[in-house]
């Protein structure tokens, strides 16, 4: 689920930030996710990634689709037989 805290900061990117967003947390998200390095070991939450990168899309999508999506109309059906006819 994108997080909506997320979508918000991304709703700041201008569209080349976001692009570059999504193709850093694609690379992110196909990256080991546990690292060991001597005694240390560090471990990324690729569900945080996950999340990230959709709710990056979602802005990108809300942007490019949403001038193009087509209004909405309401048939009637009543043929001439609704309220006030």
């Amino acid at each position: 689920m994108a997080s909506s805290e997320w979508m918000e900061i991304y709703r700041s990117y201008t569209p080349e930030e976001i692009e570059n967003e999504i193709t850093g947390l694609k690379k992110e998200a196909t990256l080991y996710t546990q690292q060991t390095s001597g005694e240390k070991s560090y471990t990324k939450e690729l569900r945080l990634v996950q999340d990230r990168l959709q709710a990056a899309i979602r802005i990108r999508n809300e942007r490019t689709l949403g001038a193009r999506r087509p209004s909405v109309a309401f048939p009637n059906f009543s043929n001439g037989f609704g309220p006030g006819q």
